[in-house]
């Protein structure tokens, strides 16, 4: 993200890639590049590369969510009612308000005697292996999107932090 926003800016100097890494979070780093791709497409009358970047700020939106539950989850055992392991889930931290309802589910289940029948209703997101995997591979198709929309804005445009993405290996991929 940070090449397609010095090309918003028209910058290769390596100035601009680090003022956009000095901003904080991902919602002041979408809002830069909003503002940027503003100016950029005003000048510019080609409406599809303008409608595509749109489409890839939601797209950053939407994997900065993900990019938060994963990095800021924990991970715990998950039982059943008979204490048989069940598996290994990422959800929320608890003290997370935005993301979990736990506290206030298991004040719910004291008073009322029982449990809610979708554990995602009390936790906000619960994911398996599986999902987090379903996951990274929803961001590397993102970064060749992106990767790719560069390319077509910008053919002559030269990185300045030229680093290559690679993938690791799904963990299904991996021996026992």
């Amino acid at each position: 993200m940070g090449d397609l926003f010095s090309i918003l800016v028209e910058s290769q100097s390596p100035a601009a890639l680090r003022a956009y890494g000095t901003i904080a979070n991902a919602n002041g780093r979408r809002e830069a590049l909003q503002q940027a791709g503003l100016i950029y497409f005003r000048e510019r009358a080609d409406s599809d590369d303008a409608k595509d970047f749109r489409a890839i700020l939601a797209n950053y939106n939407e994997a900065s969510g993900r990019r938060n539950d994963v990095a800021h989850g924990m991970v715990a055992q998950v039982k059943d009612e008979n204490g048989e392991l069940k598996g290994f889930w990422l959800f929320p931290q608890l003290h997370a308000a935005k993301k979990s309802r736990l506290a206030q589910t298991i004040r719910e289940a004291r008073e009322t005697g029982t449990l809610p029948t979708d554990p995602r209703s009390a936790i906000g997101y619960l994911y398996a292996s599986q999902d987090v995997d379903a996951i990274r591979l929803r961001f590397s198709a993102f970064h060749q999107e992106i990767k790719g929309y560069i390319e077509r804005i910008a053919p002559d445009f030269d990185s300045v932090m030229r680093v290559e993405f690679v993938s690791p290996p799904s963990p299904q991929s991996l021996p026992e």
